[in-house]
């Protein structure tokens, strides 16, 4: 782009202004858009155990007794590596569904039932951590 001046005299003065202009083409292509999944390692704030306490809150060690037809209560407490609280909602299960009956099957408190004499394990098991308790009769 020049610009012209008239200067005294009547002498023409050209004066160049340089102005450079990138014009660079953008192309969008419109593709099936496709949502990626990453997996990432455990970190902190992710499941690591899960403890088991007692109607009295004690952490659940050694086998429970029960007299059949009795009824043992308990609580599964998620943690992660670093020991912190991590809520559960954890599944219950026995080895031997004939001698127990744990109500709800799903959440963090269940009542276990004893139908029979017995010796079993029972699990509480969240995501791919689980924990195992021994139950058995007098």
């Amino acid at each position: 782009m020049g610009i012209i001046s008239i200067m005294k005299g009547g002498t023409m003065k050209i004066r160049l202004l340089v102005s450079v202009i990138l014009i660079i083409p953008l192309v969008i292509t419109c593709s099936k858009v496709q949502t990626v999944k990453k997996v990432l390692p455990a970190k902190s704030g992710s499941l690591a155990i899960i403890d088991v306490y007692n109607a009295a809150g004690e952490r659940v060690s050694g086998t429970q007794i029960a007299n059949v037809g009795g009824i043992l209560e308990f609580v599964a407490k998620g943690k992660d590596a670093s020991g912190r609280a991590v809520d559960i909602n954890p599944t219950w299960s026995c080895d031997d569904p004939e001698a127990v009956e744990i109500t709800p099957e799903i959440g963090p408190k269940v009542k276990i039932k004893i139908l029979k004499e017995c010796l079993c394990t029972v699990t509480a098991e969240a995501g791919d951590v689980k924990a195992e308790i021994s139950i058995g009769t007098q």
